[in-house]
């Protein structure tokens, strides 16, 4: 018999400290909860499927060979092109079988749900599952993967054909879905393009991410802060923040930042942007942030720098900023994902136009729509997927 609940399969463990990924999981967390109820609500992390799949006993190694000569079938028949070119995007691999039978085991411990909501196209390992049992599966993206792991298009036809059968597997997995929600206009637009339906479910800071950055809004109210410093945060872990990361250092070690300048790097990975031993005057690059550290540059900082000249998924950043009262200047590029909040203001992708705002910034008071009205105003415009899709299952209020 089929409950009431829902079951959220997550790429990431929802927590409100860490990087985007893991707000956006918080939020769709927070979001289904206050719909339908914590109760009903129960999540599985793909850590947690790891760790049932790292706890089963060791397969025999004729198995594990089997296995292993399985999945490099499975690799170059999913896409062919990957025979020219190596790709990142591998859904079907994704998930081992005991990571599967961990899936089948909580279906019988939380009785059949209502729906099963997937944050990544790799939890496609469970669609056949949900077929069988009439179990609508949402597909609740943070990337279009395919594309977003993909190297640079060179226009060289092997790069282009192999992202292209990334795209089209990709698709094949969420035309298998019920429904798809995206967190980007972008690729709502895109998903749409080619006839499935789609919905952009834009992201929100909310519960203890929001509360956090109402305080800071509070602080920035009462702090005089620090002329001329500004903040860059990210994980240059992630290839396409690395890439404009790196440019900016780049620039600023070639042609300098503007006197009197100050811009602080912080996250993953971001301590390896300048080679060991280098200085860049004005320049400096931390590395991960505790959340406090963090919080105390947002609190002084002039503002926050933005640079991202290509990539899918949507930037949390920009919402978080806007809420907490920070005035932010972004390329051109992650403002096509959203409608763009109020405080965020586009800079284009060259060095003087980025010099410029730095200097700029230094002399001017905070722009008007740096208000809280003129926030709460944004976020009430923006849609309400999530509320809207499980309205049509008959779930919640």
């Amino acid at each position: 018999m089929r409950s009431s609940s829902i079951l959220y399969l997550t790429q990431f463990t929802p927590s409100a400290v860490g990087h985007g990924g893991q707000h956006r999981s918080y939020q769709i967390t927070c979001d289904l909860r206050e719909i339908l109820g914590h109760d009903l609500v129960h999540v599985l992390s793909q850590s947690e499927l790891r760790e049932s799949f790292q706890a089963s006993p060791p397969e025999p190694l004729f198995v594990q060979i089997r296995n292993k000569l399985q999945r490099r079938f499975r690799y170059y028949t999913e896409n062919p092109w990957r025979l020219r070119r190596e790709a990142n995007f591998f859904p079907s691999g994704w998930m081992p079988s005991a990571m599967v039978d961990r899936y089948r085991q909580m279906l019988s411990e939380i009785g059949k749900p209502a729906l099963v909501v997937i944050e990544h196209t790799g939890f496609a390992g469970i669609l056949d599952i949900n077929i069988a049992q009439g179990i609508p599966t949402v597909a609740c993206v943070q990337n279009l993967e395919s594309l977003d792991l993909g190297r640079t298009v060179t226009g060289m036809r092997p790069d282009t054909a192999v992202r292209m059968g990334d795209l089209a597997v990709e698709i094949g997995i969420l035309s298998s879905c019920s429904e798809r929600l995206f967190i980007s206009k972008v690729e709502a637009g895109l998903i749409g393009g080619v006839g499935l339906r789609a919905r952009y479910y834009p992201y929100l800071p909310v519960g203890e991410i929001r509360e956090n950055l109402c305080r800071i809004r509070r602080e920035r109210a009462k702090s005089a802060g620090e002329p001329g410093l500004f903040l860059m945060v990210g994980s240059a872990g992630h290839h396409t923040t690395k890439e404009a990361f790196s440019w900016f250092v780049q620039q600023a070690q070639t042609y300098g930042l503007p006197p009197g300048v100050r811009v602080v790097i912080g996250g993953s990975e971001t301590d390896q942007l300048v080679p060991g031993g280098v200085t860049v005057p004005g320049l400096e690059v931390r590395g991960r942030l505790s959340q406090e550290e963090l919080d105390r540059l947002l609190i002084i900082a002039q503002a926050v720098l933005v640079p991202q000249f290509r990539g899918f998924g949507a930037l949390t950043r920009l919402p978080e900023l806007a809420c907490a009262g920070i005035p932010t200047f972004v390329s051109r590029h992650p403002t096509y994902a959203i409608d763009i909040p109020p405080g965020v203001h586009v800079v284009e992708d060259r060095w003087e136009a980025w010099c410029s705002v730095m200097n700029s910034s230094m002399w001017t008071e905070p722009s008007s729509d740096l208000t809280w009205a003129a926030y709460m105003e944004w976020e009430e415009s923006q849609p309400r997927a999530l509320t809207s899709l499980l309205g049509d299952y008959h779930l919640g209020t």
